[in-house]
């Protein structure tokens, strides 16, 4: 029977995504993690189909970084990554 993902984590930065995995390694939390890059989807709200600074709130484009756990350890998963937070 296959288990269901959930995601537990998801962060634009990536020192706060890299202390997260190595939380789920050392706990032997098994995950998955995906990456979203931000260049595509600004160059396609442009109208010369360039990135421009001003379509960033921050005049960078961001990468955004999630996390994913088997539900049977969202739980402990949640509880280690309260910590990068807190």
């Amino acid at each position: 029977m296959l288990e269901k993902w959930i995601q537990v984590y998801y962060t634009s930065e990536m020192d706060k995504f890299f202390l997260a995995k190595n939380l789920m390694q050392e706990q032997n939390i098994k995950y998955k993690t995906n990456i979203f890059n931000n260049n595509l989807r600004l160059a396609m709200n442009s109208l010369e189909g360039k990135t421009s600074a001003g379509l960033s709130r921050s005049g960078n484009i961001k990468d955004f970084y999630t996390i994913s756990v088997k539900k049977r350890d969202e739980h402990n998963a949640r509880f280690l990554l309260s910590k990068i937070e807190g």
